[in-house]
């Protein structure tokens, strides 16, 4: 609960309400992109010598997880979630974006896939490469969504 009230009291989380014995709380993160790039910069921002904040922050989600603070989802979206962010920060930085809204670039979608999965990538589709060429993205964090808003079929809604 303490964890829960400190990111509360310092506006990284959201309270949506409150049980009327006080003891559970539900709360959510808010979505502010600036507020993300922000904090990926302080976690990539390594001290000589010292045990760097990425390091530091993962190890204490693992015990969050452990602990059963944090839930994984449904089909391990908090993974999943981690790995694409943190392939777009690694990214980032080593094309020296590496200042406090470096994050927020954007990025050519041909360069985050081959990064994330080497040049192989446009072998089995060869005009993809150039279909996305002139394509960028720009993410830096997710929000859950409840149903689909886009009004058209796309044949996944059982998925949603």
């Amino acid at each position: 609960m303490a964890y829960i009230e400190t990111s509360v009291a310092s506006h990284l989380r959201v309270c949506i309400k409150t049980t009327e014995d006080r003891l559970w709380s539900y709360t959510t993160y808010p979505s502010e992109p600036i507020l993300s790039c922000a904090a990926a910069h302080l976690l990539h921002n390594d001290s000589p010598g010292n045990i760097s904040e990425l390091d530091a922050s993962l190890g204490r989600l693992q015990k969050m997880l452990n602990d059963g603070v944090v839930d994984t989802g449904k089909i391990g979206e908090l993974v999943s979630r981690f790995i694409w962010l943190l392939a777009k920060d690694f990214l980032v930085r080593s094309k020296g974006f590496d200042q406090m809204l470096g994050a927020c670039q954007p990025i050519s979608v041909v360069e985050f896939l081959q990064f994330v999965f080497g040049k192989k990538i446009w072998k089995d589709a060869p005009n993809a490469q150039e279909a996305f060429q002139e394509a960028y993205i720009n993410f830096s964090h997710w929000v859950s969504m409840g149903f689909n808003i886009n009004p058209l079929r796309t044949g996944y809604e059982e998925l949603l």
